[in-house]
């Protein structure tokens, strides 16, 4: 797919329209609920090859890779991402099904002139998800909604779309689920349930 340095301009102003949508100033308190939509750029950097030397950054390819990549981030960018059902479930590999899934990965290449001039070819690897996450610090996130997450922001990537979701009520337990994994979360490994957000999604959920 062809994919020009204009086009991720367009994306990327495209993007900062829907983000004023979300309406970043509602962001004020803690436990608010958003259905999210990030297309994000999910690298890692290799070990040092010396002193005073940087290792290369290099993407994440796998689907498991790319979904931590997202989780590991959560806690600082001031979010944190619910479990599908009970906190205490595990899925076959030990770790907690998410709220969270992987709607789209691609590699796009396209050409950009370097500083001296010269044509040279990048390429981007993608990761698009989608998922439901629950506000832990608003000033954090606020942070990320305007400034993005990962690389490639320039052409399009990292910015998060936000849509205010009904708060969950104690009598249907949800809302205690939550605050036990918000509590939790940090020091435990996350990871996927793909189909968690079908009923979310069928009970209208829009993204701005």
């Amino acid at each position: 797919m062809a994919f020009g340095l204009q086009d991720g301009q367009r994306l990327n102003q495209a993007l900062h329209l829907k983000l004023r949508s979300a309406r970043i100033g509602q962001l004020r308190q803690k436990g608010q609920r958003y259905a999210f939509r990030l297309t994000a750029s999910p690298t890692r950097r290799t070990a040092s090859p010396g002193p005073n030397q940087r290792g290369r950054r290099l993407p994440h390819t796998t689907t498991h890779n790319q979904l931590r990549w997202l989780t590991e981030r959560a806690e600082r960018n001031g979010f944190a991402i619910p479990p599908s059902g009970n906190p205490n479930d595990l899925g076959p590999d030990g770790e907690i099904p998410l709220q969270l899934q992987l709607r789209h990965r691609g590699k796009n290449t396209f050409n950009k002139l370097d500083h001296q001039e010269k044509s040279i070819r990048v390429a981007l690897t993608t990761a698009t998800y989608e998922g439901t996450l629950h506000v832990t610090n608003p000033d954090a996130l606020r942070t990320l909604l305007t400034t993005g997450i990962g690389q490639g922001r320039a052409y399009g990537c990292g910015l998060l779309t936000l849509a205010r979701l009904p708060e969950p009520t104690q009598s249907d337990g949800k809302a205690l689920r939550y605050a036990q994994v918000a509590k939790g979360s940090a020091s435990r490994r996350q990871s996927v349930n793909r189909a968690a957000l079908a009923a979310d999604l069928r009970q209208g959920v829009r993204f701005a």
